[in-house]
This record gives C-alpha cells, structure tokens and sequence, in this order.
C-alpha cells in the first residue's frame, strides 16, 4: 500500500518501513507539516533511552535469592539424607527432591541472568 505525503516525490511504503523497524530496531517517525513537508528520522541512541531494572530484579535482589536458594538446597539435602536414614518415609522422597531440583534450577538461572548482565555493562 503506498500513501502519497504532499509532494509526489515524498511516497512511503508502510510494509518497507515496518520490515526497516523490525529489522534495525529503529523508530521512525513520519512527521507531515503543512509548511515542512518532511519525514523526520529519531536519533537512533538518545541519552535517554537507559533501561531501569526494577527493584526485584537488582543485582542484590538477585544475591538474596541465589543465597536463599541455596538455604532451601541444603533443607533439601538434608531431607533427602532424613529419607534414606527411615525406610517408612522413602515414598516421600519425591518432595525433598523437587525442592532440591527447583531450587538448584534457580540458582544457577538467577547466577547465569547476572553473569550476562554484567558482561553487558
């Protein structure tokens, strides 16, 4: 679909600039005045386009919880030796090991997200 902007010669077409947008992560913004009559283009790295990290993903957020992970990893543990010690409760294993197993998966993709946030900074 093209759509014709005053001048004959100034004609955009909608999908060339969606595909650029998608493709270089730019915005751009068509800027039609009466007397201008001009696309305008964003600068591509303004100053104020830094990211905020909310508070519960901080980098000491996130040292919390890997800490706290690891307190409840070594609940787990020890549930699991408590489990192999009384031959009663082995069909409750399955607990101390799902504990153990999520907490373990939280550790280390928490201690991997700040690993590459600050390769990137």
């Amino acid at each position: 679909m093209r759509m014709q902007v005053g001048n004959p010669k100034l004609q955009i077409e909608f999908d060339t600039i969606c595909s650029y947008m998608s493709r270089k992560k730019i915005y751009i913004l068509c800027f039609y005045h009466k007397s201008q009559k001009s696309i305008m283009q964003l600068d591509q790295n303004p100053f104020f386009r830094k990211t905020i990290t909310p508070w519960y993903d901080s980098n000491f957020a996130c040292w919390v919880l890997i800490w706290s992970m690891v307190l409840v990893f070594c609940f787990a543990v020890g549930g699991m030796i408590v489990v192999d010690d009384d031959p009663k409760l082995t069909r409750h294993l399955w607990f101390p090991l799902l504990l153990g197993g999520l907490s373990g998966f939280l550790i280390v993709k928490v201690y991997v997200r700040l690993k590459v946030r600050m390769s990137n900074e």
